[in-house]
């Protein structure tokens, strides 16, 4: 009937709420029941009726913020803006609680499987712990997605908070007893549990009161706020004749478990997933196990583990082993080399391995991390086909070569050597790896040369050299087609680079900072059309190729400070900056390292310059109209003996900073509260000191707290430190400098952490004030610059502007105070700020 009356007729169809596909088709079953230019809109919880029924587009709601559905529920129905005493959670959970009773069993069973274990999990992890419970959990994954109950994101299951507490509320109605509590929790319908250990007090786990859950699958017992101390005061005591029902475990999540072993009644016989990171285990289990479904093994940081099974026999089809920071490791079982089906083994900073076997058969195998196995002295020989292998760590371990069978990974990506001190050498068939991305040799001090490259690698994009002993490169570099990053940082040998690198044509960036023999460019280097960044500070050269005019993209030079370089060169370099700065994003001039004492007058400069440091310029006059139009200019200028006021008004003398250089130097293109910084390769050594920061703060707070945030961080968090300042009676109207000092030794370097891994370092600020409401606000600039013995040094050897030792300077007209206050003030303030952008890094696998 509705096809025959509306058929002729243009109209606008809206369907809420269907939830039978049967009612779908019987008020909309085809588009030509009606006119043309007709709409009909469906709304539904259900995605797969949308899916079969054809329809041609689709759009998401996207979920109110908790506070926000709970004020639209409350104006509809008690007609006010919050809900009656008693109402908001009883009619939330019922209005959630009808999607979750429309499911079958077996979708209910992984919706608060989900809900309790595995909200932000990956897909196929979970999937295939599911699927080992007889939940076909593809299929089930998909009904919930489909019905809007779950996301999936990135191949990560993510569930509304709302939707996790009505999971965990039905569980605990079904099992109302509580085993933290006391009470007898012993019963044979317990499918999981999950306990969180960060209740502050101990836990006495018996075998009793696991006794009766013969039907146990899942169990998992955590820590919700991870913390050293916590793993430190393990709160779980347990006897040594500990037992718990195994049979039926698929996945076992145990955190700091206590004792030295599994049970010896321990037989999962389809456990999937081991999870007993940090504990106490010196082996997995006493006796000999067939553990087919066993898929990953995870036992990171357990630092009293000495020894691990024949997995060859025990777990065959495992694809999983992840041992890093198992300190006490002294070898792996010969049969590792066997394992054909393992995806991912990491061992990395396992400090007392000293070999590793011959790779027979690990033809699955895909990344294999070493990284950090100080005793490590030999690679093994590749004896099988490894060509799924994709990445490669051996960073800082003692490996003096590479054997020649290195040649058969023809699927590597990543081969990250850093920091390999006792390597002297490459074999050359390293160059027919033809699938290499990434080549890191950053401080291998003893490699002194490179070899040649006898065919050509057009996928290698970056090859890091810094801090090698490295004098030439060969001229068959041009090889390397594909290469965009040459990074040859302190590489205080290096006397010359080939001119056949100029052929180099996807070259974006060249970095000979701290080369201190090389005394000149190649002559073409002009031919590098897509170079972006040339970063020469530390060299010896004195005279900029003619070529360098010819840099069209070029974004960044850093270059020799104009105390070496001769009148035309700095010409020449103003030349190419007026050439290529105009009408683009700005390119920065930085001239350090060296003095300026007879630079007077910087030339007319294009609007877009962000920023120039003039160091030590004792000649240099800043009237210029140039500069004066500069819209960004931050203003860095050390030790210029003509009085600053002089050469600025009002606006700009706002705007200028001066801090002695030797101890902290930054700058921001725009105000912002957090600095994004990049660390350099090796930053960490034995004579970095610590981090100094640097705060413009828009008014005195009460007091100030300093985070430092690294990009990745295992092994738990760095030290805030900061000032309370007590200030009675000071100027509020003008602007204040913050300079901070946070010394190593008050950093949490931990023993199995290797700081130099951190690619990043973001610096953000908390500020209170008990009489301001703007306290978030109060943080307009900041900036960090790390401290290393030689800044001592030249501190004592410069004018007395200040030091680390003085109780304050004066900047602006206002005293600014210092802290060295390694503890710092332990609250938090109300006004946190932590923005920052990223570069592209790669880290080692967990």
């Amino acid at each position: 009937m509705i096809k025959n009356r509306l058929c002729f007729k243009n109209v606008l169809l809206v369907l809420d709420d269907v939830d039978d596909l049967e009612q779908l088709e019987a008020l909309a079953g085809d588009c030509n029941w009606f006119g043309p230019g007709s709409r009909i809109i469906v709304t539904t919880r259900d995605r797969h009726l949308l899916n079969v029924h054809k329809m041609n587009s689709f759009y998401e709601v996207k979920l109110l913020k908790h506070e926000e559905a709970v004020e639209l529920f409350s104006w509809h129905a008690f007609g006010q803006e919050h809900p009656k005493e008693g109402y908001e959670h009883f009619r939330t959970l019922c209005v959630l609680k009808r999607s979750y009773d429309e499911l079958d069993r077996t979708q209910k069973e992984i919706f608060l499987d989900v809900a309790c274990f595995f909200n932000g999990e990956d897909k196929d992890r979970v999937t295939r712990i599911l699927d080992a419970c007889n939940f076909s959990a593809e299929i089930g994954i998909g009904v919930l997605s489909d019905k809007c109950l779950i996301d999936i994101f990135d191949n990560k299951i993510s569930m509304h908070a709302l939707l996790q507490q009505m999971g965990r509320d039905i569980v605990r109605q079904k099992y109302p007893e509580d085993p933290e509590n006391g009470a007898d929790c012993g019963t044979k319908a317990i499918k999981g549990i999950l306990f969180n250990l960060s209740i502050p007090k101990r836990i006495h786990i018996t075998t009793k009161s696991f006794e009766m859950m013969t039907k146990l699958r899942l169990l998992k017992i955590y820590w919700a706020h991870e913390s050293i101390s916590m793993r430190e005061d393990n709160k779980v005591k347990l006897s040594k004749d500990f037992e718990f029902p195994s049979y039926e475990l698929r996945y076992l999540y145990w955190h700091g478990y206590p004792l030295e072993s599994l049970p010896s009644s321990f037989y999962a016989v389809d456990l999937v997933e081991l999870d007993m990171c940090y504990s106490n285990l010196k082996q997995l289990w006493e006796s000999d196990l067939l553990l087919e479904n066993l898929n990953t093994i995870r036992v990171s940081f357990s630092q009293h583990l000495m020894e691990i099974p024949d997995f060859s026999v025990s777990a065959p089809n495992l694809e999983k082993l992840i041992l890093d920071g198992c300190s006490s490791l002294l070898e792996v079982h010969p049969s590792i080399g066997k394992l054909n089906k393992i995806i991912i083994l990491n061992l990395k900073n396992c400090k007392q391995l000293s070999s590793f076997p011959s790779i027979i058969d690990m033809k699955a195998l895909e990344i294999l991390n070493l990284a950090g196995c100080s005793e490590l002295k030999k690679f093994p020989d590749i004896q099988g086909n490894m060509e799924h292998l994709l990445e490669l760590y051996l960073s800082s371990t003692a490996i003096e070569e590479l054997p020649s069978s290195i040649g058969r990974i023809t699927g590597l990506v990543l081969l990250d050597l850093k920091r390999c001190k006792n390597l002297t050498s490459l074999p050359t068939c390293i160059f027919k790896l033809k699938s290499l991305e990434y080549l890191f040799l950053s401080g291998c001090s003893k490699l002194e040369n490179f070899p040649e490259i006898m065919e050509d690698m057009e996928n290698l994009k970056e090859l890091l050299l810094d801090g090698t002993s490295i004098e030439v490169l060969p001229s068959s570099i041009e090889r390397l087609k594909g290469l965009v990053l040459l990074n040859m940082r302190k590489c205080k040998k290096l006397v010359s680079l080939p001119d056949s690198m100029c052929n180099l044509r996807s070259l974006q960036t060249i970095i000979v900072s701290g080369c201190s023999q090389l005394d000149q460019l190649p002559k073409n280097v002009g031919s590098l059309q897509h170079l972006v960044q040339l970063h020469a500070d530390g060299t010896a050269i004195t005279q900029p190729p003619d070529s360098i005019v010819l840099l069209r993209d070029l974004r960044v030079l850093i270059y020799p400070g104009c105390k070496i370089l001769p009148s035309s060169s700095l010409s020449s370099l103003f030349s190419f900056w007026l050439l290529h700065g105009r009408g683009s994003n700005g390119i920065g001039l930085h001239l350090p390292s060296f003095h300026c004492q007879n630079l007077t007058e910087i030339p007319e400069l294009p609007p877009s310059v962000p920023d120039i440091n003039s160091r030590d310029c004792t000649s240099l006059s800043l009237s210029s109209s140039s500069i004066s139009m500069l819209q960004w200019l931050q203003f860095l200028f050390y030790y210029c003996l003509k009085p600053v006021e002089e050469q600025f008004n009002d606006d700009k003398r706002d705007a200028l900073q001066r801090f002695p250089d030797n101890l902290v130097s930054f700058s921001c293109s725009e105000p912002s509260p957090s600095n994004f910084t990049v660390l350099p390769t090796d930053w960490y050594d034995d004579d970095f000191l610590g981090f100094a920061v640097c705060s413009v703060l828009e008014h005195v707070p009460d007091r100030i707290v300093c985070h430092l945030s690294p990009d990745t961080l295992d092994y738990g968090e760095l030290r805030d430190f900061g000032h309370d300042f007590h200030c009675k009676g000071s100027d509020v109207s003008s602007e204040h400098v913050w300079l901070g000092y946070q010394p190593c030794a008050q950093l949490r370097m931990f023993q199995v952490n290797d700081p130099n891994e951190w690619s990043h370092m973001e610096i953000s600020f908390e500020a209170t004030h008990r009489l301001s409401s703007r306290a978030s606000n109060m943080v307009k600039e900041c900036g960090v610059r790390l401290i290393y013995a030689e800044d001592l040094e030249s501190i004592q050897c410069s004018p007395p502007l200040g030091s680390l030792g003085d109780s304050g300077s004066r900047v602006g007209g206002n005293i600014v105070e210092r802290s060295s206050d390694g503890a710092g003030p332990s609250g938090s303030g109300s006004g946190h700020n932590s923005v920052g952008s990223s570069q592209h890094s790669r880290n080692d696998p967990c």
